[in-house]
C-alpha cells in the first residue's frame, strides 16, 4: 500500500486539462472542436461512517436530467496531510472531479481517510508505514513484516468507508442510476477501491480503475479462494514505479483474468509512478494526455453509459 510523493499528482493537473474534449472522440477523420462542455455543479456534502463525518465535494453534470452513472473518486495517501492543507492538492483532485463530471458522470470525491483522524506528529509514521510494505515486497510476498495492527485498523476503516461513500450515493434515486457506479482510485486509492469490491460484493459496482495501486496479499487469496465475481477493470502502472512497484498492478490483473473477471491492463515501460519518466527525470505529458486518459474515457463509457 502505497506513500506517495505529492508533486508526482502533478501528472493528475495533465490529465485533468484536457480530459473533455480528448474523451469527446470522433467517429470519422475529419477533426473538429468539440463544444465548449457545461461546466458541473458542485458541492460540499458529508455522510456518518463509523462515527465519523466524512466529506464529499460533490459534482453534477451541468446540463441533462438524471438519473445520471456517478462515480466515487479517491485520492491518494496525500489525503492525510496535503489534501487537507494544500490548495495545489486540492485544485488537482477538484479539476479532476469537475472534468469527469462534464463528462455526464455525477461524482462524489469522498474524502475517506477523515475517517481516522490523526495528530500531525503521527502522520508521517503511517505513511512511512504503508510505504515500507509496498517498497520491501516482492511477486513471492512480502519482505517486511505483515503491517502494525494499528495500520492495518486503518486501512479496513478506509475501507467501510468507501462501502458508506456508495451508499450514499445511492440515496439520491432521482439524480444517481444505482446500477451504474464506478470506483477509481489512484495510488492508495486504487488499494481501497480494490479492496472494496472484494469485501462487499453486494455494493455490486459497475466498474473499477486500479491507478498506480494494487490490492493487499490477503484479499487476493480470498478472491481465488472464495471465486468471487468482480466488475470490470481498468488498470495502469508503470514499470519502473518505485513507490507502488508494477508487479503490484500485474498481480491484481492476473487475478481478475484467473477468476474469470473482465479486466484491461496498460503497462508503461520506463515509466515510475504517475507517468513519472525515468529517463528524462520529468512527467511525461504526452502519454498522460494522448494515451491514458482516452484509454480512461473510453473505459468508463463503456461500462458506465452503455446505451449512448
Amino acid at each position: 500500500m502505497p506513500g506517495m510523493k505529492s508533486r508526482r499528482w502533478w501528472a493528475v493537473a495533465i490529465l485533468v486539462l484536457g480530459l473533455a474534449p480528448l474523451a469527446a472522440g470522433q467517429n470519422s477523420g475529419e477533426v473538429k472542436l468539440p463544444p465548449t462542455p457545461v461546466m458541473p455543479k458542485s458541492s460540499d456534502a458529508k455522510f456518518i461512517s463509523g462515527g465519523q463525518t466524512i466529506r464529499v465535494w460533490k459534482y453534477v453534470p451541468g446540463e441533462g436530467t438524471g438519473p445520471f452513472p456517478a462515480i466515487i473518486l479517491l485520492n491518494g495517501i496525500d489525503g492525510l496531510d496535503l489534501l487537507q492543507s494544500d490548495l495545489k492538492v486540492q485544485l488537482l483532485y477538484r479539476m479532476l472531479a469537475s472534468r469527469l463530471a462534464q463528462q455526464g458522470y455525477v461524482v462524489h470525491f469522498v474524502h475517506y481517510m477523515n475517517r481516522t483522524p490523526l495528530k500531525k506528529d503521527e502522520i508521517p509514521t503511517v505513511k512511512d508505514g504503508f510505504l515500507r510494505q509496498t517498497q520491501n515486497s516482492s511477486e513471492n510476498g512480502p519482505k517486511a513484516p505483515n503491517l502494525e495492527p494499528k495500520l492495518e485498523q486503518h486501512y479496513r476503516q478506509w475501507v467501510e468507508t468507501v462501502r458508506d461513500a456508495v451508499k450514499n450515493l445511492r440515496e439520491d434515486k432521482d439524480l444517481v442510476d444505482s446500477e451504474h457506479i464506478a470506483l477509481i482510485g489512484l495510488s492508495m486509492g486504487g488499494f481501497v477501491a480494490s479492496s472494496t469490491v472484494v469485501e462487499y460484493p453486494d455494493l455490486k459496482i459497475a466498474a473499477i480503475a486500479n491507478i498506480f495501486g494494487g490490492m493487499p496479499a490477503q484479499q487476493q487469496a480470498q478472491v481465488r479462494k472464495e471465486k468471487t465475481k468482480l466488475p470490470p477493470l481498468l488498470i495502469m502502472g508503470g514499470e519502473e514505479d518505485d513507490i507502488v512497484p508494477e508487479f503490484y498492478q500485474r498481480q491484481v490483473f492476473k487475478l481478475w483474468r484467473d477468476t474469470g473477471s473482465t479486466g484491461e491492463a496498460h503497462f508503461y515501460a520506463g515509466y515510475g509512478h504517475a507517468f513519472f519518466d525515468k529517463r528524462t527525470n520529468t512527467f511525461d505529458q504526452n502519454m498522460a494526455l494522448n494515451e491514458a486518459l482516452p484509454t480512461t474515457a473510453r473505459f468508463l463509457k463503456r461500462y458506465l453509459q452503455p446505451k449512448n
